[in-house]
């Protein structure tokens, strides 16, 4: 079998070809592989690292929210006071009311 400078040139243009398709793909692959790698690193290494409340305010805000939600049971409590004041102004049988606490003891 006789190889002919065609046919050597033949083989380097597929040689060439073939390298250069690798290398694309080789290339896409890398930058695949390190998009996966930041959003691997901000998902587990950051751990919520970009949202924008701490835990500290969470938790100022959430205290905020339940001494919020007591004082509006105090007012319920207050409320049905004086409507239990103006039934029993009127002779009527006043209904109990038990309000729980919100609040940490």
């Amino acid at each position: 079998m006789e190889f002919t400078l065609r046919d050597l040139v033949y083989v380097g243009v597929y040689v060439a070809t073939v390298a250069g398709l690798i290398m694309k793909f080789k290339g896409r692959v890398d930058g695949v592989e390190r998009a996966l790698s930041q959003a691997n690193k901000i998902i587990f290494l950051e751990r919520g690292g970009l949202n924008v409340v701490t835990k500290e305010d969470c938790e100022k805000n959430q205290a905020a929210l339940r001494q919020h939600s007591q004082d509006a049971v105090d007012q319920i409590s207050i409320l049905h006071e004086n409507i239990t004041i103006i039934m029993l102004d009127r002779g009527l049988k006043p209904v109990p009311l038990k309000p729980k606490t919100l609040t940490k003891s």
